[in-house]
């Protein structure tokens, strides 16, 4: 039934929609559906806490660098 990828993630973000805001959890709902063999251990809380908590933090950091890029950027235009 659904054979490709495209068509599973649509299915997943169709029927779980708690996968729309997290590609952890998206990944994690791919897995459990159509990857079983994968997620044997039933460990998958632990991969979506991990997950997340990665993503969170990268983004954290990537804001600090962007605002500070930023500030700098300005500063040299200012000088100019």
């Amino acid at each position: 039934m659904h054979k490709t990828i495209k068509s599973r993630v649509q299915f997943i973000l169709k029927y779980f929609p708690q996968s729309r805001n997290s590609d952890v959890r998206l990944t994690i709902e791919l897995w459990k559906q159509f990857y079983q063999e994968i997620v044997k251990d039933g460990s998958t809380g632990k991969a979506i806490f991990l997950g997340e908590l990665l993503l969170t933090l990268f983004a954290i950091i990537f804001s600090v660098v962007y605002n500070i890029i930023r500030e700098i950027i300005k500063a040299i235009r200012h000088e100019a």
